[in-house]
C-alpha cells in the first residue's frame, strides 16, 4: 500500500480510512504476487542445480556438492 498511496500523492491512512476493501484486495493481492514470485524463484534455483547434475550424470562424473558448485 505504501507504493499505491505514493504513486497517488496519498497517506495510507487516507487510503485505509476511506477504501477499505480496496486496500484490502490490493494487499490480498500483494501478498498472492509475492508467494508466486517466491515459487518460482524456487523453481529456477533447482533448474539451474539439474542442469548441471544431468549434464554430469550424462558424462559419468558423480555430481558432488562440490563439483556442482
Amino acid at each position: 500500500m505504501t507504493a499505491v498511496a505514493k504513486q497517488l500523492g496519498y497517506s495510507k491512512r487516507v487510503l485505509y480510512r476511506h477504501f477499505p476493501e480496496l486496500c484490502q484486495a490490493i494487499s490480498a493481492q500483494y501478498v498472492e504476487y509475492m508467494k508466486e514470485s517466491r515459487l518460482k524463484r524456487i523453481e529456477q534455483c533447482c533448474e539451474d542445480v539439474k542442469k548441471p547434475v544431468r549434464q554430469f550424470h550424462c558424462e559419468g562424473i558423480y555430481p558432488s556438492e562440490a563439483a556442482i558448485s
